[in-house]
């Protein structure tokens, strides 16, 4: 319940535009995905550049402070794999016309594709460092309006010959949260007075997955936490 307050707050907040305000368009290209609780062994990370794009107004401006609205629209991709350690096995086999159990080896291949587009209100408080440089941080909830999270298997049984490859297809999309939220940390280069560099750094406050979605290899939940950095140009109109 915690987490749906957190929520409608940004919603009611993130909307309220306040009709003077000085508004701002930024694009950027992302990098990031759902990170683990804790590394995996033998586990990879493929990231593709996303791409966002957010358009925020100023409601207040003191000398040196500031709060902004905004509302983002983002799409990231991945793809993740994991190698699991040879295990020992036992399968039959017919030798000579006889079945016997015949002892052997296994491993598991896995790859992953997840694909998220997204919606992200945000409240922005910046502080001006020096002339050219400001420094913010954002609370944000994001809203995950298409995700797919699709997981490809393959299992080798020794070195191949005793019996064929198992090849199994899961879809872990229902397992993705559609509601988070979080916090992020960045800072504005000043080009001129329309233009401006942004870093942005973000990452929620919880899980990606719902419990039990994804096992470590003792078979215990591993959680894993969507984190996200940001590169782009900022408008002033």
């Amino acid at each position: 319940m915690n987490k749906l307050y957190f929520i409608l707050f940004f919603i009611l907040i993130a909307f309220h535009f306040h009709i003077f305000g000085q508004t701002y368009l930024s694009v950027s290209t992302n990098l990031g995905g759902a990170i683990p609780e804790k590394t995996q062994k033998n586990s990879t990370a493929k990231i593709f550049p996303g791409a966002n794009l957010e358009l925020t107004t100023q409601i207040s401006n003191l000398k040196k402070i500031s709060i902004k609205t905004g509302l983002e629209l983002g799409f990231t991709a991945y793809n993740y794999y994991l190698n699991q350690d040879k295990k020992d096995t036992i399968v039959e086999s017919v030798v000579m016309g006889n079945t016997v159990m015949v002892p052997t080896y296994y491993y598991t291949f896995i790859e992953g594709h997840t694909r998220l587009l997204y919606l992200i209100p945000n409240i922005i408080l910046s502080y001006k460092l020096f002339d050219k440089i400001i420094i913010f941080t954002n609370l944000y909830s994001r809203f995950n309006l298409i995700h797919k999270d699709l997981v490809f298997i393959k299992v080798q049984v020794g070195e191949g010959g005793l019996i064929p490859d198992v090849n199994l297809d899961q879809n872990n999309s229902s397992g993705i949260n559609l509601l988070n939220g979080g916090i992020g940390l960045g800072m504005d280069y000043k080009i001129n007075e329309n233009y401006s560099l942004f870093f942005n750094a973000k990452r929620d406050l919880w899980r990606f997955y719902k419990l039990n979605t994804v096992k470590d290899e003792n078979g215990n939940d591993l959680p894993f936490y969507f984190t996200l950095a940001n590169i782009g140009l900022k408008y002033k109109f």
